[in-house]
């Protein structure tokens, strides 16, 4: 496919280090939103395996910090899974509240897959 072309210019916007560190350009904060997704993923997830008898009780509450958070954008128009989720994709711009909102979703994601199971 190339080989009719005289040369071919590859640019790299951003890129993102195994530790989780990026270089380049992220005015969109995508870099800053999949770091905040991977780490509240990373750590809810922990917090299950962790501690399950503690689990829903601390879910509950980072649940209830993300619909706060959620709130200051959508004033309880939208289901609370929604509005997390959109609000850490679209609208938070800070590194920690993104964090707060995907926590809370994947809290209420895990608590909701244990209620399906018969887990909790």
């Amino acid at each position: 496919m190339f080989k009719s072309k005289r040369s071919l210019t590859i640019s790299l916007e951003a890129v993102v280090f195994e530790d989780g560190t990026a270089i380049g350009p992220d005015p969109d904060n995508k870099i800053l939103r999949w770091r905040a997704l991977e780490n509240a993923e990373r750590d809810v997830f922990a917090a299950a395996v962790e501690s399950p008898g503690a689990f829903p009780e601390n879910a509950a509450g980072w649940i209830h910090e993300a619909e706060a958070e959620a709130d200051l954008y959508f004033k309880n128009k939208l289901p609370v899974e929604d509005a997390m989720l959109l609000a850490a994709t679209r609208h938070a711009m800070e590194y920690q509240d993104i964090y707060r909102l995907f926590k809370g979703y994947k809290a209420w994601r895990v608590l909701r897959s244990l209620d399906s199971l018969g887990g909790r």
